[in-house]
């Protein structure tokens, strides 16, 4: 079965000339399912969707996601998203990010 058949809407998968999502708060996570959640917080930022509309989604119940996001993150669904939201509210991309921790902790020590 193609992806196309049967993801519709916002799942579906992006053309290739458009920008890719690319990690934004976390660290590496093996989870499918985790993953798959996170890219579904990031394409749907502007309009987000419930716990209940990304749990169904993934295919899992809303607590089951929960308990992988901490598991996997040590935060829930909501507090990435909104976590999310702020880094995009104030333009910071996660190398920014990154750089701007680093050179505060270059500085403490100096």
């Amino acid at each position: 079965m193609s992806p196309q058949i049967w993801m519709k809407g916002r799942d579906a998968p992006l053309p290739s000339k458009t920008p890719q999502p690319q990690p934004l708060l976390t660290g590496e996570t093996d989870n499918f399912k985790v993953r798959k959640a996170l890219l579904l917080i990031e394409r749907n930022i502007s309009t987000p969707l419930s716990l209940e509309e990304i749990a169904e989604r993934v295919h899992v119940s809303a607590r089951q996601l929960e308990r992988l996001f901490h598991a996997e993150l040590g935060m829930s669904p909501t507090a990435f998203a909104m976590k999310l939201r702020f880094r995009k509210a104030y333009g910071k991309t996660p190398t920014q990010a990154r750089k701007t921790r680093e050179s505060r902790k270059a500085t403490e020590v100096l």
